[in-house]
């Protein structure tokens, strides 16, 4: 074998190795992308760990170091691919040209599907998406259903996205926004829908750029929220699922499934090639944990699945003057994570601070609301 060869074949090996370690690292966090659901230790009033608590960790700094060193393989290895005009890239493509058109129905019919189990299943509880999610009301049943129905027919679109946004507001009028931070991938997905019904042009480039931007939100949010709050991960993986437990410690484990949360959130929304794999890899791994949940639970995740499943099949639609800048280099990307991540996690520490605060001066207010009329008063 000529000493080229040997080295690609080393080089092959290396990165075998970085996705299996990737992968098995991303395992634990695919079963609880829903953390409050799966544990009762979650409540809105409890203080996060300290910046202090973080930086002192040598976990965390080395997770840290580990994470950067990945994301400039995987910015190095797009830069590749996408100057090379590789099969794969071509596949990439044709996988998005015939992808695009069908990303809307899918999603619509997924969604029906999620409305329609959740009004049946949790029919005599008040929530208005997931449990810890609540909204009183004698019409927040009906509503489901009407989505669900709008959802399968081109004319009740809007009003069903409509009603999807009453629903996303409603909880937030009356416990916080601060709770709804977890679920903005709803948002998106509702953004993408209207978009796609007003203009199918919209919904292909506009549309599916809000959904990417807000589902990466998303996970940003969810694995920062697994630094800050590690008893709610540990405390679910322990007791509801320990076989994903790999023998690591609750903490360590915790730490790291935030971790690669946060970095593949970063990759599907500033890569290119790498942006639509860390969707799949995402999606491969939530489907891959359905079998340790119940119906109602598997169900429950269509939303997130399927529009992971659409960012996978369809090219990022960030700006290329984002994705490609010639100053775009893995020393750019890395402290752009950094400074993204740290931002993220102070902005957390002032949601947490801020929002109760401004939801208690605003009951009053919000009394006077129509929101209000539909169930439920806002805690005094």
């Amino acid at each position: 074998m000529s000493q080229a060869g040997g080295e690609r074949s080393k080089a092959m090996g290396r990165s075998a190795i970085a996705c299996g370690a990737a992968l098995l690292f991303a395992l634990p966090h695919a079963a609880q992308a829903h953390v409050r659901w799966f544990t009762g230790a979650a409540h809105a009033d409890t203080a996060p760990e300290s910046m202090e608590t973080l930086l002192a960790s040598l976990d965390f700094l080395a997770l840290l170091v580990v994470t950067l060193a990945v994301l400039a393989w995987v910015r190095r290895a797009d830069t590749r691919l996408a100057a090379g005009g590789s099969s794969f890239m071509r596949l990439l493509a044709d996988c998005d040209a015939r992808a695009t058109p069908a990303a809307a129905p899918v999603l619509r019919v997924a969604v029906a599907v999620f409305f329609a189990a959740v009004a049946v299943h949790f029919g005599d509880t008040s929530s208005a998406w997931t449990p810890e999610v609540k909204s009183p009301g004698d019409w927040i049943v009906p509503l489901k259903l009407l989505i669900a129905l709008g959802l399968l027919f081109p004319s009740g679109v809007l009003p069903a996205c409509a009603g999807m946004l009453l629903l996303y507001l409603h909880p937030s009028h009356l416990q916080g926004a601060g709770q709804l931070l977890d679920y903005e991938l709803f948002f998106g997905v509702c953004v993408f829908l209207a978009l796609d019904h007003l203009s199918p042009r919209q919904g292909a480039t506009t549309g599916l750029l809000v959904l990417r931007i807000l589902v990466a939100g998303n996970f940003l949010w969810v694995g920062i929220e697994r630094w800050l709050y590690p008893d709610w991960t540990s405390e679910a993986l322990v007791q509801r699922l320990p076989m994903l437990q790999l023998g690591l410690d609750p903490a360590f484990w915790t730490l790291a499934a935030g971790f690669v949360e946060v970095g593949l959130a970063f990759v599907l929304l500033f890569g290119r090639a790498s942006s639509q794999v860390a969707a799949a890899v995402m999606l491969a791994l939530m489907a891959g944990t359905m079998p340790m949940l119940d119906a109602m639970e598997a169900i429950s995740d269509l939303p997130m699945l399927f529009s992971l499943f659409v960012l996978a099949a369809t090219r990022n639609r960030m700006p290329r003057a984002v994705t490609e800048h010639a100053r775009w280099q893995p020393a750019n990307l890395c402290r752009t994570f950094l400074l993204a991540t740290m931002g993220l996690t102070v902005l957390y520490y002032l949601a947490h601070d801020f929002t109760p605060v401004l939801h208690a001066q605003l009951t009053d207010l919000w009394r006077e609301f129509p929101l209000v009329g539909l169930g439920g008063d806002a805690p005094g």
